[in-house]
């Protein structure tokens, strides 16, 4: 095999496999990076961990069709660094890689292509043409939530369905915070998905390639996989088993006491205070009280601090013991200036709203002190 690339799209291709490769593993087959050639202008980087597998096209002249297998993460760390213009990238008999860039020559250990793990691009498959933005944006909105306990496999996912209307929810939680958005998709067709659990490093990768390429892609569900092709890149991905909870339940329906405040001082205020929680817990106490919420932190071995901000609020005076990252994260997925934060007593879970939209929220549990 050989062809000739530009070295920008080289660097391109090795670096949307870099998420998928595994760093550590008893496979050492899944370190590394099938290159393949297809047709006369085209070479294909795929990587794949066995659950989530991708495929990455660009340009390139072939003159000899066929296949390397290659470190994926040492190859990419080799073409940052290559000269601007064209590389050549040769298999050699003893399955090694050569790279050759001007007067710069790597020869890279390769193994045999028959080692790497078969990957089968799905057919058959109905497809959805779906705008980019959207789907960027309602896994920006709640991939943060998802659960990394890996006992409870059934959290380790964003829950996807489709709604009445054109619109699909997306849904993620660990158990002590949940995130959900409703959204459409911004295709002609609605994809028709009855609650799959799509795996969390999966949309984080389809996440990075939507967010570098084009204003469409195609989305795709069978029964135990998604599939993500948008053009230069393709993903599939097997979804998460099992069943995902009863996630209304978690919502709180009856919080009568409304609090509206500006998005960016409850943000930097629970940056400060969160400095000072015990052991770095980023548990704070809020004390709120009509038109003002008084924030504190407290650390017997380190000190205290407090920070009162001025709220919109009206209702009786109410104390509430919060995790301050789980806030923050959730108010950094919001572009409202105004955020409404619901609550009910010091024991029901807060709902955090931007104040002029409905179609995304946010639950976080409080912290009994």
């Amino acid at each position: 095999m050989q062809f000739t690339i530009r070295t920008s799209d080289l660097v391109k291709g090795l670096r949307w496999v870099q998420g998928v490769v595994e760093r550590k593993t008893t496979m050492p087959a899944l370190m590394n990076v099938l290159i393949s050639t297809t047709g006369k202008d085209t070479a294909e980087f795929t990587a794949t961990d066995l659950s989530i597998s991708l495929s990455g096209r660009v340009p390139a002249k072939v003159a000899k069709a066929g296949k390397v297998v290659v470190s994926a993460k040492r190859m990419y760390e080799i073409a940052n660094l290559l000269p601007e213009g064209d590389t050549i990238v040769e298999r050699q008999e003893n399955n090694w890689a050569l790279l050759k860039c001007g007067k710069v020559q790597f020869k890279l250990v390769g193994v045999q292509v028959e080692e790497f793990p078969s990957v089968v691009k799905p057919t058959g498959m109905k497809m959805y043409r779906i705008k980019v933005k959207n789907l960027e944006r309602m896994i920006s909105k709640t991939l943060y939530a998802v659960s990394t306990d890996e006992v409870r496999r059934n959290l380790n996912g964003v829950y996807v369905e489709t709604l009445e209307g054109r619109k699909v929810r997306m849904v993620a939680t660990d158990g002590h915070r949940l995130a959900m958005i409703d959204s459409d998709l911004g295709g002609d067709e609605v994809p028709d998905i009855e609650g799959v659990i799509v795996p969390r490093k999966g949309f984080a990768e389809f996440r990075k390639v939507v967010s570098e390429g084009g204003d469409e892609a195609d989305i795709g569900f069978q029964p135990n996989q998604i599939v993500l092709d948008a053009k230069e890149v393709m993903i599939t991905a097997k979804l998460v088993e099992g069943k995902f909870p009863d996630y209304s339940q978690v919502i709180p329906k009856d919080n009568n006491k409304t609090l509206i405040v500006k998005r960016n001082t409850l943000l930097d205020a629970l940056k400060r205070m969160s400095i000072l929680s015990v052991e770095r817990s980023y548990i704070v106490m809020m004390a709120v009280k009509k038109g003002e919420a008084r924030i504190s932190s407290t650390d017997p071995n380190a000190g205290e601090a407090s920070e009162e901000i001025e709220v919109d609020y009206g209702g009786p005076d109410m104390d509430i013991g919060l995790n301050a990252r789980y806030v923050t994260e959730a108010l950094l997925t919001m572009d409202s200036e105004n955020i409404r934060l619901e609550m009910g007593d010091e024991l029901s879970a807060v709902l955090i709203k931007p104040a002029s939209v409905e179609e995304h929220l946010c639950v976080v549990m409080p912290v009994r002190l």
